[in-house]
């Protein structure tokens, strides 16, 4: 697969469009904005040519395959980041379990104490 080649005139008609960060020789980099409205679209049946050419994107510039590859690479660091964020959220919640098991041995034994030191006040009385 050969990487086209931007012209100076491409660069600054695709800089124009509110959803373009940047343009490099080679590269168009999105918007994050635009690359979770772009999955949420996809997520929701549209195709990833209609979602690029709602957005303002001229096919013929960025290529036909441009928004399959796009959206096929937003996908796979998505899923990535949601593993991560389930990973963090399942490790936040052992970290919770641990502290509260932790806790409730403690107020045991402190209990434990308490009804000791309860006896021997009543055993002094």
């Amino acid at each position: 697969m050969t990487k086209r080649t931007l012209t100076e005139e491409q660069k600054e008609i695709l800089l124009q469009n509110p959803n373009v960060e940047d343009v490099g020789k080679i590269s168009i980099y999105y918007t994050k904005e635009f690359k979770s409205k772009a999955l949420e679209l996809y997520y929701q049946g549209h195709s990833p040519r209609q979602i690029f050419k709602d957005a303002g994107f001229d096919l013929r510039i960025i290529g036909k395959s441009a928004p399959a590859n796009a959206l096929g690479n937003w996908r796979f660091h998505d899923k990535k980041n949601k593993n991560k964020q389930e990973e963090l959220r399942i490790q936040t919640q052992s970290k919770e379990l641990r502290e509260a098991l932790a806790e409730v041995k403690y107020l045991r034994a402190e209990n434990e104490f308490l009804k000791k030191l309860e006896a021997l006040e009543n055993h002094y009385r």
